[in-house]
């Protein structure tokens, strides 16, 4: 990109936007759907319906999924909590998801 700079136009790369809430959210969320799809889950909102299903292996599955999904969002909220606060620059995208909790899958 280039841009005038008063007295000729010169080589010019604006800086990035902002990270916004939304697209916290938005990678939280893909990462939270991405993780449940590893174990053939359409989403996570699908994959937490099967809390107290028959088959044992959908139901532990399912506590385990919705318990990560708490634990990412309360950790992800109190970090941009901090961030809103003054208490914490601002971080990217991608090192906020690496971060954030790991599931433990039952065994």
């Amino acid at each position: 990109m280039r841009r005038w700079d008063g007295a000729q136009v010169v080589p010019y790369d604006p800086p990035a936007p902002p990270v916004t809430q939304e697209d916290y959210a938005r990678a939280i969320q893909a990462r939270l759907d991405a993780t449940a799809r590893e174990r053939q889950y359409d989403s996570i909102q699908a994959a937490v319906s099967y809390l107290g299903d028959p088959n044992p292996t959908y139901a532990a599955e399912a506590a385990a999924l919705r318990d990560w999904r708490s634990a990412v969002w309360t950790y992800a909220l109190a970090q941009l909590a901090l961030v809103a606060a003054g208490d914490r620059a601002p971080p990217t995208v991608t090192d906020l998801l690496a971060e954030l909790p790991t599931i433990v899958w039952p065994a």
